[in-house]
């Protein structure tokens, strides 16, 4: 009597597994789907990224060299104020 409760437990479990299987393959077809569908504006924005950190990085440094010179505060607060805009972006 208790083996064949635990063969039904047993089947019970293996039908649980496949069912949680086949979930998984189709998610995964359908984010592989939706990868192809949207690869290409997945790039242009991880261009404009890219390109607002190199901005942001680089305003930054131009920044501090400048205000290390004390020669042109103004300019150092128009290139933060640039940073800064870029950063927020």
């Amino acid at each position: 009597m208790k083996f064949d409760t635990a063969a039904d437990d047993s089947l019970h479990r293996l039908k649980h597994i496949r069912e949680i299987k086949r979930r998984l393959e189709n998610e995964r077809e359908k984010r592989a789907g939706l990868y192809e569908k949207y690869c290409r504006a997945v790039n242009i924005i991880d261009g404009a990224d890219t390109t607002l950190l190199v901005l942001c990085t680089g305003l930054g440094i131009g920044g501090v060299s400048l205000l290390s010179t004390i020669i042109a505060a103004a300019v150092v607060i128009s290139v933060a104020e640039n940073s800064s805009l870029a950063g927020w972006l």
